[in-house]
């Protein structure tokens, strides 16, 4: 029997199409619809054949046995198979509009709802066209020449649609509405006589005034009176989707309708659609933005590090996999070098939030560069990341790797920076810095002095730390004596100063510790005078003239081992005065040496006075003295608990509370062993003489003590006898001279001192 002619032979595939799909169970052939869903957006381990048939063969086929025979012989009446199934692909594809509508045309249908219908019988008959493909490759090989190809080229086309289906169905604001079946006003269902193509389930087509898809914010703005049909079908080219091509691949067209989607903000879409695609670079690319977009940062980077691959000069990468990359990657033809390519994958990784993953791409970047001449901003880069991320020891060996000098300083300062300030200063000053070390201690001694020493991080702390892990004392002591200047120097009547001199004194003992290891030639230190503290002495300090160093410098002062004690010993001073001057712990008032002494001793705290005199290098004539009259004061006949007239004997020292006798004993007992204790005779005995004389200013008559007699008779017999006499005391002068006469006789009293003038 002649079969139809060649030009209906298209028409009588797609009937026999429709046919094989009415045959079938509604659900088997959903079955078969899912397998060939799932097997084209996924990898093909089989030849197309093998899987077409073993679709057919485990879903449509049992279901078709008595229609088996039917369709065969129409099958076999049918001439030019291969050229029909080509005829009706190249339908399904085609975006040209090759007639005009007809006057009764319903030209009320909204572009969005009619490129939605169109694609949906598309889509319908590209599957059912495969079916009927399956079925003669399962039933019937014979009657085409090459089945392979034919359903090679089927699976693209429904993997072409498929996708544009599926975006079709996405909505946009609001879920679209569905309506009733409307006609398919396009080309080849014109020319195949509008046929009732079978839907997967009923009613699908979309009501023609529904605007709220999402393609909708894709289409172009239309022109007023335009064909409807001819904007959807432009629309659809535009897409790229069907555009044809040998197997399923993506070609510029789809990667740049996916990246317009990510770029709207359907990321989750483009990760779905992109993922049905081979891995091509430019998939790679639209799919690993969208895994970022979605904080899949891990993920993406893995997808992303394939696209740079594609500017080797050794890279398989095919042209249109070239063409279709640098249809959507943000970077100029003549710049797309694997170099330049990382450097972007760092960025979009760095500007997504995931600084870690960026680390490896700036590396790569480095290693792929052409040029090794202008790398600074990468290297500073790697290590800005990695002091961001706390991953400071892997800083310090990308600062070490650095092969930029100046790039080094930046890295240096802001590692130093953010380690002190994260409190790892210890780990900071463990660190070798080969060849940087000096910088190393001009950042801190910088930080240092212009950082409020009250606020973490202690700069001054960790740079003294650092000299001491090099062995360097003397600069270890130079730091920690300008932090307690610094301390000494704040004024704000706000802060607490007694938990600021306790620094301070804390400061001053270290640096003394540091510098007591120092040879006693170096153990000093350098000061400008900006850097003195207005509480301390002013007499302690060694003035170097300015004209000794250059014009511009500041006056230096040179600060000696002995003058940091005697600071240190200061500050002990005002602690101890806290508690009795209320006004040196709410305000920065300055207290000399002079004035710490005093204190003590108004407040009768003889024993501190004594140690803050010997240590402030003060004159004690003030303090013996005014022990002297208080001790003459006290009435001999008082007795041991009459201590009510000698109220400061027990705050001069807790060691009177222990001794026997009378209150008068125990004030003469502490005077004679101040002066054991602080009148020597490299003094001259001073001390001694003073305190004779306060006795005798304070009342001649009294009688001085047998210790104070008996020790100017051994040491100094005629001062006891000139003061005596001075004083008019001529029968005690006279006593004490027959006295020292007996003892030596006449001959060794006159040898041992010289003439005694009234």
């Amino acid at each position: 029997m002649e079969g139809p002619p060649p030009f209906e032979s298209d028409k009588v595939i797609l009937q026999l199409a429709q046919s094989l799909v009415g045959a079938a169970s509604s659900a088997s052939y959903a079955d078969f619809v899912d397998e060939v869903l799932a097997t084209i957006r996924a990898p093909l381990e089989e030849s197309v054949e093998d899987v077409c048939v073993g679709i057919y063969e485990g879903t449509v086929q049992p279901e078709l046995r008595t229609r088996k025979k039917a369709l065969l012989g129409s099958l076999q009446a049918l001439n030019g198979l291969d050229d029909a199934v080509k005829a009706a692909l190249q339908s399904l594809t085609n975006t040209i509009a090759e007639h005009q509508p007809d006057e009764d045309e319903d030209q009320s249908e909204s572009v969005t709802s009619y490129i939605c219908n169109l694609v949906k019988s598309r889509y319908d008959i590209s599957l059912e066209i495969l079916a009927l493909l399956s079925f003669i490759a399962s039933e019937t090989p014979e009657s085409v020449e090459d089945a392979t190809g034919l359903l090679a080229d089927t699976l693209v086309v429904v993997h072409g649609l498929s996708t544009l289906w599926h975006i079709c169905q996405q909505p946009g604001s609001n879920a679209p509405k569905r309506a009733g079946s409307v006609g398919l006003e396009e080309d080849f269902a014109a020319r195949f006589g509008r046929l009732q193509v079978a839907m997967s389930e009923a009613g699908t087509s979309m009501q023609k005034d529904s605007d709220d898809f999402l393609i909708h914010s894709l289409l172009p703005e239309t022109p007023q009176g335009a064909d409807t049909r001819t904007v959807a079908l432009a629309f659809i080219d535009s897409t790229g989707l069907l555009t044809p091509r040998r197997e399923i691949t993506a070609l510029a067209g789809d990667v740049k309708l996916l990246n317009e989607l990510r770029l709207q903000g359907h990321h989750s879409l483009v990760a779905e659609v992109a993922g049905w695609y081979p891995r091509s670079p430019a998939i790679s690319f639209v799919l690993g933005r969208a895994m970022l977009d979605l904080k899949q940062g891990e993920e993406a980077a893995n997808v992303l590090e394939g696209i740079a691959s594609v500017f080797e000069h050794d890279s398989a990468a095919s042209l249109l996999d070239r063409q279709a990359l640098l249809s959507v990657l943000p970077i100029p033809s003549f710049q797309a070098t694997p170099s330049f390519v990382y450097q972007q994958i760092a960025s979009w990784l760095e500007q997504a939030g995931f600084l870690s993953l960026a680390v490896p791409y700036w590396k790569l970047a480095i290693d792929t560069a052409r040029s090794k001449s202008d790398l600074a901003h990468l290297w500073y880069k790697i290590s800005a990341a990695q002091i961001e991320l706390g991953l400071f020891d892997d800083a310090y060996a990308t600062l070490m790797e650095t092969p930029y000098r100046d790039q080094q300083d930046n890295t240096l300062r802001k590692l130093v920076d953010v380690m002190c300030t994260s409190g790892e200063g210890e780990k900071l000053v463990r660190m070798s810095f080969a060849g940087l070390q000096s910088t190393v201690e001009d950042i801190l001694d910088f930080k240092a002095r212009h950082h409020d020493p009250l606020q973490p991080p202690d700069y001054s702390s960790i740079l003294y730390s650092w000299h001491v892990q090099r062995g360097n004392y003397r600069s270890a002591g130079a730091a920690m004596y300008h932090h307690g200047r610094r301390l000494g120097a704040l004024s704000n009547a706000k802060l607490d100063f007694q938990s600021v001199t306790v620094n301070q004194a804390q400061s001053y003992l270290a640096a003394i510790n540091c510098l007591s290891l120092v040879e006693p030639r170096n153990a000093w230190v350098v000061s400008t005078r900006a850097e003195r503290d207005p509480t301390a002495s002013t007499s302690t300090t060694h003035h170097i003239p300015p004209e000794l160093f250059a014009f511009g410098t500041q006056e230096r002062e040179l600060t000696r081992l002995e003058d940091i004690r005697r600071e240190y010993a200061l500050s002990l001073a005002r602690l101890e005065l806290l508690p009795y001057l209320d006004e040196l712990g709410t305000s920065g008032i300055s207290l000399s040496p002079e004035d710490a002494v005093a204190a003590f001793a108004q407040f009768g705290l003889y024993d501190s006075a004594f140690t803050a005199a010997a240590s402030l290098q003060v004159s004690m004539d003030g303090l013996f003295k005014d022990l002297a009259r208080k001790c003459a004061s006290i009435p001999s006949y008082s007795g041991m608990d009459a201590m009510d007239v000698a109220p400061w004997l027990e705050a001069a020292s807790e060691r009177t509370a222990y001794w026997d006798g009378t209150v008068s004993e125990k004030a003469w007992r502490y005077l004679r062993e101040s002066l054991n204790r602080y009148d020597q005779a490299g003094t001259g005995y001073r001390y001694h003489k003073d305190v004779l004389e306060a006795i005798l200013n304070y009342n001649r008559h009294n009688r001085i003590p047998n210790w104070l007699s008996k020790f100017f008779e051994e040491h100094h017999p005629e001062y006891l006898i000139r003061m005596l006499l001075r004083y008019g005391l001529v029968e005690d002068a006279a006593t004490h001279t027959m006295t020292m006469i007996r003892k030596v006789g006449i001959s060794g009293f006159i040898a041992k001192g010289p003439a005694l003038t009234i």
